[in-house]
């Protein structure tokens, strides 16, 4: 039954809908099986969440958790850091491609696609091997000379028998450990203790007839044999939190910095899959971010798997099935995070390659998730291609541009027998005409709808738009 559903649904396919029937299908099929807390949905932004939040409870269902990608990821880790918006980084691409600067835009893209990849997964997890050996402890665990337990063994204890255990919760186990062997031990070295010094002095009484003299050199052992019974009983008090105290302490962002910033640690974990160029770039780009203590989208996927397999997390995750919606703009490493810590497979993809916004780090082929996250033989792939919102002569105009990427995995829509007026496309050569156009548009349409929205590339061609209309006042415009 655990079984993943991967949708590829053109735009207006209903696959949103799709995908709150099946929650409401699980809940009342298997009952017994499927609270609604279990369920998550992962939603592109908060006006998506406010969305379904409506529509949920008509289908009967409450309590399903919804959340966005950033928000759970926050969650996890229980910090918020200051995230470089995702919009600016688009807005570079965007402006590389009309200044021409081919090798940043080169080098932003690879650096993009490389987080998300699970090359990345494979450099993240030869550096916690590092970290686990760095953290193994370099004396044996002694009471006043006496080995309890060897480093040898500690080391097998943290390395294999504990390694179901995030690493740096491992120590709590040894902990239990080495408390109940020092709890043996500690009598055992007590007695010991107490046998030589009577051994010492039974030899001095032995050999020495005077009375006088006997007591001067019994007396100061006799002393010497109870300080350092009581010594003993002292040091061990504090000896299980001492040595555990000398494991090294460290912080998440610091771990995840240490690694991101140095070129040589990424060429050394990275291997054959990272190039010696592209770990200087990834450097140097994250540097510049991580010292400034800012992160990007593609940084919280590492940062909530390193605490995952490092530090675990604080209370345990109810959620065992997970829809994510527009899930083309997901990478395989964050699929595979939230794979790993959810301890899941029941996932609910819905997406739609042509729609990527974020193509040059999102998914390109639904395959490759099905091959290196899910598995093609356990999960399940379905292709929806009828439209219902948008006329013929709209999904027409819109089936010519995306017919021209080369993508094989892309289907095109075909829409319902609904006709509408055709789009009109006008090309300008400066700025003033195009905007005067537009309000002259906009003024013929206002009339027939409650609102209109204007789409534009960038944020500052927006705040150029806004500008003029509010100037000439003739629509208004919030």
């Amino acid at each position: 039954m655990e079984v993943p559903l991967i949708v590829q649904g053109v735009a207006g396919s209903e696959k949103t809908t799709i995908a709150l029937h099946r929650i409401a299908y699980f809940i009342y099929t298997y009952e017994k099986i499927f609270d609604p807390e279990n369920f998550m949905i992962i939603a592109p932004n908060k006006l998506f969440i406010n969305y379904i939040s409506e529509v949920l409870p008509e289908l009967g269902v409450e309590d399903v958790k919804q959340t966005t990608f950033i928000d759970f990821m926050e969650e996890l880790d229980g910090k918020k850091y200051k995230m470089v918006d995702a919009g600016e980084k688009l807005t570079a691409l965007i402006q590389g491609e009309k200044t021409g600067d081919k090798d940043q835009l080169k080098w932003l893209k690879w650096i993009a696609a490389f987080k998300g990849s699970m090359e990345f997964k494979d450099l993240l997890d030869n550096y916690i091997r590092d970290l686990e050996e760095l953290y193994m402890p370099e004396e044996d665990f002694t009471l006043h000379g006496h080995v309890i337990i060897a480093k040898e063994a500690i080391h097998h204890m943290l390395l294999q028998e504990f390694n179901y255990l995030p690493l740096y919760k491992r120590t709590d186990e040894l902990k239990k450990t080495l408390r109940n062997q020092l709890k043996q031990f500690k009598e055992k070295i007590l007695k010991e203790t107490e046998e030589d010094y009577d051994h010492r002095i039974e030899a001095i009484r032995s050999k020495i007839d005077n009375l006088e003299e006997r007591r001067q050199k019994t007396v100061p052992l006799m002393e010497e044999r109870d300080i350092k019974l009581e010594t003993i009983k002292k040091d061990a008090k504090t000896l299980v939190n001492n040595y555990i105290k000398s494991f090294p302490k460290t912080d998440l962002f610091e771990i995840y910095k240490e690694l991101m910033t140095q070129e040589s640690l990424l060429e050394k974990y990275g291997g054959r899959n990272l190039p010696t160029e592209g770990a200087h770039h990834l450097s140097k780009q994250t540097k510049g971010l991580l010292d400034r203590k800012r992160i990007e989208l593609e940084d919280y996927a590492p940062l909530v798997y390193l605490k995952h397999r490092l530090f675990g997390f604080k209370e345990k995750l109810q959620v065992n099935s997970v829809v994510i919606d527009e899930a083309q703009d997901f990478n395989l490493f964050q699929f595979h995070v939230l794979k790993v810590i959810l301890k899941t497979n029941m996932f609910t993809l819905l997406g739609d390659i042509s729609q990527g916004i974020h193509s040059y780090r999102g998914i390109q082929d639904w395959e490759e998730v099905r091959e290196k996250v899910f598995y093609e033989r356990e999960s399940n792939y379905i292709t929806l291609v009828q439209s219902y919102r948008t006329t013929i002569e709209v999904m027409n105009l819109a089936n010519e541009v995306i017919d021209k990427l080369t993508n094989p995995e892309i289907v095109l829509a075909k829409p319902v027998i609904r006709h509408g007026d055709k789009p009109e496309i006008r090309e300008f050569s400066e700025k003033e005409p195009l905007l005067e156009a537009l309000q002259e548009k906009l003024q013929k349409l206002k009339g027939n709808y409650k609102s209109i929205a204007i789409i534009g590339k960038t944020e500052k061609e927006c705040e150029m738009i806004k500008k003029y209309l509010d100037k000439e006042k003739k629509i208004h415009v919030l």
